[in-house]
């Protein structure tokens, strides 16, 4: 596997060095050297796809979210927020993006506003186990957490 993504890298790299304004070559980069584990290159791609401008606030919704992606395999979990931010401002219906907004602010233990992102997303996604299993987890967390409050009271 390695080998062909070693290729690949090797085809497209060649395809943009002749074709700067290729978008989906800096896609394909991307998710390339993703699958590599090279994440800051990675990212170095969504922001070259970024900066070509694309006209379909689709398309820009997408980059946002991988750069989101990117940002969050290298903990930079703000950075990782706001590009997901960007993400949903520009496509509200990216269920994925709310679902890894709640999950940052869960990290962050601002449960309030993980459960705010996670029940958008379950809107968008109502069968979505995960969400149901994360909104759970907020549920217990929520629970001990009262129960230390009431326990420090007495």
């Amino acid at each position: 596997m390695m080998g062909q993504t070693k290729e690949a890298e090797k085809m497209t790299s060649h395809i943009v060095s002749e074709e700067t304004g290729c978008l989906e070559c800096y896609r394909l980069l991307s998710a390339i050297y993703s699958q590599q584990e090279q994440h800051r290159k990675a990212l170095d791609a969504i922001d070259k796809a970024l900066e070509l401008k694309p006209k379909d606030p689709k398309v820009i919704s997408e980059l946002f979210f991988t750069k989101g992606n990117q940002l969050r395999e290298q903990n930079l979990l703000d950075k990782a927020f706001e590009s997901y931010k960007a993400a949903v401002e520009l496509n509200p219906d990216q269920a994925q993006a709310w679902m890894n907004m709640g999950g940052i602010q869960h990290i962050k233990g601002n449960y309030v506003s993980a459960r705010a992102y996670y029940e958008r997303a379950l809107q968008l996604v109502p069968d979505s186990k995960l969400l149901q299993e994360n909104l759970a987890k907020l549920d217990r967390l929520e629970k001990r957490l009262q129960e230390v409050r009431e326990k420090d009271q007495t």
